[in-house]
């Protein structure tokens, strides 16, 4: 009885520190990521600053890059759908109509 109460607190426990674990996680893998950068600069004898500078705002500029070349595609897609949007309801309704007249033949 003991055990299964000392199994259930220690499940809540988890489950009430996931988030903390989660970011615990995240932070370790950052810091697996940058650690040969860091050192590869230390090497070349810059200052910490300019290498925090470089560490973090390298993939700033990144993902910027990345929203600038795929938030424009995705504008033109999504006004195509809101153009085409008529026709696709219409071609839908008149399938489920279609559809549902075949049923009524089969079951009547």
């Amino acid at each position: 009885m003991l055990i299964t109460l000392l199994v259930i607190a220690a499940v809540w426990v988890l489950v009430k520190l996931l988030p903390v674990v989660l970011m615990f996680v995240a932070a370790l893998v950052l810091v697996g990521t940058l650690n040969p950068i860091v050192g590869w600069l230390e090497t070349k004898r810059i200052r910490r600053k300019a290498r925090s500078r470089s560490c973090l705002g390298r993939p700033v500029i990144l993902i910027a890059l990345l929203l600038f070349l795929t938030i424009p595609p995705l504008v033109v897609q999504l006004r195509g759908l809101v153009e085409r949007e008529p026709e696709m309801r219409g071609r839908r309704l008149s399938y489920a109509n279609a559809r549902r007249s075949r049923t009524r033949w089969r079951s009547s």
